[in-house]
């Protein structure tokens, strides 16, 4: 029997080695989404754009609501919205995908040898893609609302960063469970939904009573949305001890999903 390595480096080693087929499959996935409408690609700056032009108006105008109680400014709420929508669209949309990875592949994986292991990879990238767009449209709407960007703007990959390897690390775990499990593609929907009601997508952690504001930390979006709104919104130094400590658990956990993933593929061919 095939054995595939799950050094804790074959992750790193796997995406160099394989950079310009997953750039390829990348910019297809991209550009495949939007092929025979009439705007194309045009599409992924336009959705964000509605997006918060809709959460302004109906969260500023019709229910006046603010982030903060000392905010004074009308916007506040929907940027902050928008950019916890930012990292659980990206999040989402990497985990939604990922049952059908492999069994919507079957001829990668009986008829020609390919790296299985890139395709969660081309996934983030492509949902990366989208994620860009959509700060680039924060960017201009922050700029609107305040008149300029903060410094700590700039500092997002710091955030981007780990948020990238756990959705690796989804993806890797959900590939090979949607092999076996069929019924993985139903359930990560509930899955992401719930993750969306226990994160601090449309409030901040302070208004969590205490007793029940630890909870909130065992979503693995909710530090990333706190961070994230420090440096995009606040211009706010992000708490680096914590992001650190994530990111080592984000790297462990990503190794564990792909020795899974690796240990699971060698049956692949058997049950697709």
């Amino acid at each position: 029997m095939q054995t595939f390595s799950i050094e804790p480096w074959r992750p790193l080693l796997s995406i160099w080695g394989n950079r310009h087929l997953i750039w390829q499959l990348s910019k297809r996935d991209v550009i495949g989404r939007y092929r025979g409408s009439m705007m194309g690609i045009l599409w992924s700056f336009f959705n964000p754009l509605l997006m918060l032009a809709v959460y302004t108006f109906f969260f500023t105008e019709v229910f006046n609501a603010r982030w903060r109680l000392e905010s004074e400014g009308k916007g506040e709420f929907a940027i902050a919205l928008f950019v916890g929508l930012i990292i659980h669209t990206f999040f989402a949309e990497c985990a939604v995908k990922a049952p059908s990875l492999v069994v919507g592949n079957p001829s990668y994986v009986k008829r020609i040898v390919f790296p299985l292991e890139i395709l969660p990879v081309v996934t983030v990238l492509s949902a990366l893609f989208h994620m860009l767009i959509s700060i680039l449209v924060l960017a201009g709407f922050i700029i609107m609302v305040n008149g300029e960007l903060p410094l700590t703007f700039f500092l997002f990959p710091v955030v981007a960063l780990p948020l990238m390897i756990v959705a690796c690390a989804a993806g890797w775990l959900l590939s090979a469970l949607g092999v076996y499990l069929r019924d993985v593609a139903q359930t990560v929907g509930i899955i992401i939904m719930v993750m969306m009601y226990t994160s601090p997508l449309f409030f901040p952690v302070e208004v969590m009573p205490e007793k029940f504001r630890s909870w909130l930390y065992f979503n693995p979006l909710t530090l990333l949305m706190t961070e994230g709104r420090k440096l995009l919104i606040w211009g706010e130094v992000p708490n680096f001890k914590s992001i650190s400590l994530y990111l080592i658990g984000a790297c462990a956990a990503s190794w564990l999903c792909f020795a899974l993933f690796q240990k699971a593929r060698r049956g692949f061919a058997d049950v697709i």
